[in-house]
Formats: C-alpha cells, structure tokens, sequence
C-alpha cells in the first residue's frame, strides 16, 4: 500500500517564532519548507481583504475596533508584532523590526510575493493562462528560497502570450538558471551568462 505523506501548512504563518499573519511569518514558513500558506482575511471599512484572524484587534493589536469599522490606512498605523514577544527591547536577538515585513498585511501584498497582479487576486488558479500559472510557480520556488531552477523546452505547448509572460517571469527570477530550449527567440529575450550549443554530440560555448 502507498504510503501518503502529509502535506506541511504553515497556519498563520511560522506563527509559532512570529506574529501572525504577518509578510514576516509567511517568508520564514516558506523559508522552513512549508508547502501551503493558511490564511484568514477580513474586508476593511474601505474595501480591502487583510490578512487578520480575529474580528477586532484586541489580541494582536491592543485596539478594540474591528476590522470591518476599520480603513486600511488605520489599520497601516497600528503595531501587529510586538504582543509576540513584549520582550524584544531587552533581547539582543531579536530582529529589528521591519514595517514591510510587520505591519498589517493584505492580501494583495501577500499573493504579490507569488507574483501575481491585482487583477488575479480574486482569481481561482485554473483560470490563469498556462504562462500565468508558469509565472505563479516561479514565484512559489523563489519565495521558497529555490535558488537553482532547470528548466528543459519550457516554451513547448505555450501560445504567444504565454511565452511572453514566461520571458518575463524567467527574467525576474533571481536564482541560477539552467535553460535548455531550442526557441530562439527565449533565448534571446533571457538574460543569460553563459550560452553553450549542442550540435551532432559536440558542446560549444558561444561568444
């Protein structure tokens, strides 16, 4: 019988070293290894789906108000880390704090780390294109720490516009690139180091 092994979701975050649904809790559960984020989002006075568990702020942010009587720009002032660890003055450890990475989180910024645009926030993943899918599971790998990516004729099944978008995905990617492609035109659109053709069994470097 096939063993299941189970899958590594991250509630909240790395909830248990960081605060909550913070950038900060996420990037370090990425960085452990997690392989799903788990997220609850409320909607601000003015619209915007943040990252936040309870209704009101009592627990994480010492403020009575809630969420929904709330705008964005308040929520922006108020201090979302500091009832994890009340003892950071006095801790020569503990990380500076960072308002990127500390401060109320929407959920745009957060699906912003994946790399995808405000415009398929709201979108189910099975209708992305085929390169806005690509580009999503770029951004999964880099925001997971990968930083040597193989990729072997990428472009094959790919429309157009898909491998427009894959271009530049690849091209935002920030780790090493091993890219083997007979598509001239991705190559030439890639930022590369370092070419080597294959041809009848001989490697070359070009120029």
């Amino acid at each position: 019988m096939d063993v299941v092994r189970p899958q590594v979701v991250a509630h909240r975050g790395a909830s248990h070293d960081n605060a909550e649904h913070t950038l900060r809790a996420y990037v370090a559960a990425l960085d452990a290894g997690a392989e799903a984020l788990e997220c609850d989002v409320r909607l601000t006075a003015d619209g915007h789906l943040v990252c936040v568990h309870d209704r009101d702020l009592r627990r994480t942010a010492s403020s009575r108000t809630l969420i929904s009587n709330t705008e964005l720009a308040d929520l922006d002032q108020l201090d979302f880390h500091s009832w994890k660890n009340p003892w950071a003055d006095l801790d020569d450890e503990a990380p500076d704090p960072d308002d990127r990475l500390d401060k109320v989180l929407t959920l745009r910024t957060l699906l912003a780390k994946f790399g995808l645009k405000a415009d398929q926030v709201a979108s189910l993943v099975g209708r992305l294109s085929p390169g806005e899918r690509t580009r999503a599971a770029l951004a999964l790998l880099q925001g997971r720490g990968v930083n040597l990516l193989v990729l072997d004729e990428p472009t094959n099944h790919l429309d157009l516009p898909a491998i427009e978008q894959l271009e530049e995905a690849l091209d935002s990617y920030d780790g090493a690139l091993v890219l083997v492609s007979h598509d001239r035109r991705l190559l030439d659109n890639v930022s590369l180091e370092r070419r080597w053709r294959v041809e009848d069994g001989v490697v070359t470097q070009e120029s």
